[in-house]
């Protein structure tokens, strides 16, 4: 990584994030359904997302919004349940993008640690995440992170060909 970034849990200001992350989803080719609702959740204390901005490229401190990562204990959506559990000390790893242009430069290993320090300061043991099969590129990364494969689950974006690859870390 070349360019500065800044790195910052996310803001009060609910439209602006609610904006910016909306766009690096679209981006990357995912929806953008959820995102007010974990703004929301980060609000209570359910979730904290980390959002790395890059430094000295557009006048609007949070415009250039270039990846995101979040941990929570309430992954729960209308569709997906849960894997997190807080009296067990399991926090989920969620919605990790990188926009298009950073990929491949060390910015999904750095949002991979900074989602690893939020889940110890929650007081989490253990952090867990999904991936689609046949996405190498984060599947690659959770591995470098030192996740370890423990299965293969079923969400409402796989299919019976392709399910998602169940992934574990202990903290401690």
């Amino acid at each position: 990584m070349t360019q500065p970034l800044r790195f910052v849990k996310i803001h009060n200001q609910r439209e602006l994030s609610l904006q910016h992350m909306s766009a690096l989803r679209r981006e990357v080719g995912w929806d953008e359904e959820f995102v007010g609702m974990w703004i929301d959740k980060s609000r209570d204390g359910r979730a904290n997302f980390v959002l790395a901005y890059a430094e000295g490229t557009i006048a609007d401190e949070y415009s250039n919004l270039v990846g995101m990562v979040g941990v929570t204990w309430d992954t729960d959506t209308p569709i997906d349940p849960a894997f997190a559990n807080r009296d067990e000390g399991i926090i989920q790893l969620t919605s990790l993008a990188i926009a298009k242009r950073w990929q491949g430069k060390g910015l999904g290993k750095a949002m991979m640690d900074a989602a690893e320090t939020m889940a110890g300061e929650c007081g989490a043991i253990k952090i867990v995440s999904v991936t689609r099969t046949i996405d190498y590129g984060s599947n690659k990364l959770h591995e470098r992170a030192g996740f370890r494969i423990s299965g293969t689950v079923m969400r409402s974006w796989t299919t019976a060909e392709h399910p998602a690859l169940f992934w574990e870390k202990l903290l401690v």
